[in-house]
């Protein structure tokens, strides 16, 4: 697997996510949602092709990806393959393995039930039972629904991602790579 190193430094940027964030709703410190996506190999890759397998009989590979309030990818991990869980992926991640110098105080990060909860995670309640907890899920699905939009554009601008005909693992994590840093020249000069 390959990854980008977490993409918010000290200082104003941080401070731009956390409004742009609170402006989402009612949440603030939130530093990027998380959550991850599979890139579909349309054929078996060259080696190991039954570990890249997933549950819905294709081949493919995870990308998990920490966005900003705007789409940004900030930090990626890409090349575990498809039956690998989220958490699992998450725990190996260059962000879990370093939160305690990227988390800067409250910070906190948003994720779906796939991840675990902790003092800088936060994910949906699973079977809400009060008002209060409801309220919370739909807030929280107002700030997450950044990662599904980022990988919705992300793919639809590079219908590739969809579905590659390509055997080399190594190909398909740089490929995946390269479209990430171009979708974000791309959105941070909004160029559509």
């Amino acid at each position: 697997p390959t990854c980008s190193r977490f993409g918010i430094s000290e200082g104003e940027l941080r401070k731009k996510v956390y409004i742009g964030f609170s402006n989402i709703g009612e949440f603030n410190n939130i530093i990027g949602a998380i959550n991850g996506t599979h890139i579909i190999l349309e054929t078996a890759p060259l080696k190991q092709s039954e570990i890249y397998w997933n549950r819905k009989k294709k081949y493919s590979i995870q990308c998990q990806s920490i966005v900003d309030h705007n789409g940004i990818f900030i930090d990626y991990e890409i090349g575990w393959p498809g039956p690998v869980h989220d958490a699992k992926v998450y725990q190996n991640s260059y962000f879990y393995q370093n939160y305690r110098t990227l988390i800067k105080g409250w910070d906190y990060l948003l994720g779906d039930s796939a991840y675990p909860l902790s003092s800088f995670l936060i994910k949906l309640f699973n079977n809400p039972v009060i008002d209060l907890q409801t309220h919370f899920n739909v807030t929280h699905s107002l700030h997450c629904v950044v990662i599904e939009n980022a990988f919705g554009k992300l793919k639809n601008r590079f219908s590739c991602l969809k579905g590659l005909f390509v055997k080399k693992i190594s190909t398909v994590v740089n490929l995946t790579e390269y479209c990430i840093i171009l979708h974000n020249f791309l959105e941070t000069n909004n160029d559509s």
